[in-house]
């Protein structure tokens, strides 16, 4: 720890993530801030960018920054499908016995009908579709889009929209994806917005994660049920308990709008309907009292 200040560690590589580092800047806290692209550090205000450094962590890393910090409070708030760096984290917390807490986006309830198909892959999102014809919209990231190679008619039938980062864009278009079918722009989108793409592409399936309200499923749900177009939906990988953003910003620094420019798109922030208390690897409460100085961000850049 350096000097007698207190280290709160924050793995955030979402919406929220920005909402949560943007937020504490405001309540002055002294921070330092990793995200793994200048994109996602972009996407910060300019008091934040500031204390913002870029590149991924390994495992090993994360643990390495995790010691030399000595963090009172860790605190998770990678996306809901990032199982891998979850674990990462957990995997230090319990090694160096560091205080865990999730920050939680709140589930959307799913039943699977005619309209709505539920998966638990994009694999299998991409073996259903194998099946089927018409066009797709893909909206769940470009990591995840090699799966629906396997469509023998890839280059016709996909429309995907991914972040408008160089590098990404410039990967599909050598695998097949260019003009129209490469739809670069930063979500989360609104229903009008889905739903113009909708029709724009005559989207006939429409594969999206369910990401929550934060990171644009709502408006994706309506927009699909309004044009009449399939949903395909990748469920989450785990059932996780956490506590919702607007909680921890309550016990973080107290809730202060007209001082925070951090909302979300629709100017709300979404309840997760956990409790207060935060958790050690081993379950057992902490003070929150004791979460005060210092505060250390690690962003993956997704919605």
């Amino acid at each position: 720890m350096r000097g007698q200040k207190e280290t709160i560690a924050v793995f955030a590589g979402t919406t929220e993530g920005r909402q949560l580092c943007e937020y504490l800047v405001k309540q002055q806290r002294e921070i330092v801030g990793f995200v793994a692209t200048e994109y996602g550090r972009a996407l910060l205000d300019e008091e934040t960018k500031e204390r913002i450094r870029v590149g991924r962590l390994t495992e090993t890393e994360m643990e390495q920054v995790l010691k030399t910090e000595s963090p009172s409070l860790v605190v998770d708030a990678t996306h809901p499908y990032a199982m891998e760096v979850t674990q990462n984290i957990q995997t230090a917390c319990t090694k160096l016995n560091l205080p865990y807490l999730r920050l939680k986006r709140k589930e959307t309830k799913l039943e699977q009908d005619e309209t709505t198909i539920l998966v638990k892959s994009a694999k299998e999102a991409a073996d259903w579709l194998l099946k089927k014809k018409g066009n797709v919209l893909l909206t769940i990231g470009s990591k995840e889009m090699e799966a629906f190679q396997i469509l023998p008619d890839f280059t016709q039938r996909i429309y995907a929209r991914i972040l408008p980062m160089a590098s990404m864009i410039a990967k599909w278009e050598r695998k097949g994806l260019t003009g129209r079918h490469l739809i670069g722009m930063q979500g989360p989108f609104s229903e009008q917005m889905n739903r113009a793409m909708i029709e724009e592409f005559q989207i006939q399936y429409l594969v999206t994660k369910e990401s929550g309200a934060t990171g644009g499923f709502i408006q994706k749900r309506e927009a699909a049920k309004k044009t009449g177009c399939k949903l395909v939906v990748i469920e989450r990988p785990q059932k996780e308990e956490g506590i919702s953003l607007e909680e921890l910003m309550k016990q973080l620094g107290g809730k202060d709008e007209e001082n925070c420019n951090c909302w979300s798109w629709n100017g709300k922030l979404e309840d997760a309907d956990c409790g207060s208390e935060g958790t050690n690897p081993a379950g057992t409460a902490f003070d929150w009292s004791k979460t005060s100085d210092r505060t250390v961000f690690s962003c993956t850049d997704r919605d």
